[in-house]
């Protein structure tokens, strides 16, 4: 069996390139944008969602690659909260207070980033503002169907609401 030389060279290229890192430099990115894939979605087709990525930002994600992590929404709903958690829990922790409590409430949450406060820590500060530019950029940016999409995939406070329910199916029961 005898191999072209191009198509040697279209091989060796090809592995070249996957070993580069450009080829999985997409991979994590519809998880590190899926709530805002999910909330463009709700207006806009897979295919222009995907259009509009290459074309302005130069970033290949296929039309079937946004479908497919819109129907497997799961785990890009947990690996988001997995990158949104210690923001949240470091700007909680700067106002001692758990992170269940603002995470849902725009409001509220304004309302602490407003507050004066002061670090004994350098790096506890650097944490802090790090966190609160995260929940401002990454998480009240998105609207509350998208939040709340959101709920249960954050563990403690998804288990307050379990309880809730549990409380009011006993209720209804008596």
């Amino acid at each position: 069996m005898k191999i072209d030389e191009e198509s040697i060279d279209i091989r060796h290229g090809l592995l070249e390139f996957a070993e580069s890192g450009v080829a999985r430099a997409t991979r994590g990115l519809i998880t590190q944008w899926f709530p805002f894939i999910y909330q463009a979605a709700r207006r806009l087709s897979t295919r222009t969602i995907s259009r509009w990525l290459e074309e302005t930002h130069n970033i290949k994600i296929s039309p079937a690659s946004v479908s497919k992590a819109l129907r497997e929404s799961d785990k890009h709903w947990e690996g988001y909260w997995e990158l949104i958690e210690p923001a949240a829990h470091n700007f909680g922790t700067g106002h001692n207070v758990a992170m269940e409590s603002f995470l849902f409430k725009r409001e509220f949450f304004e309302s602490l980033a407003s507050e004066d406060i002061h670090f004994e820590d350098a790096e506890d500060e650097s944490k802090y503002w790090e966190g609160l530019d995260a929940l401002r950029n990454a998480w009240f940016v998105l609207d509350d169907k998208t939040l709340d999409k959101m709920r249960r995939y954050v563990p403690r406070v998804s288990d307050e609401r379990k309880e809730e329910e549990g409380e009011n199916d006993e209720t209804a029961s008596k």
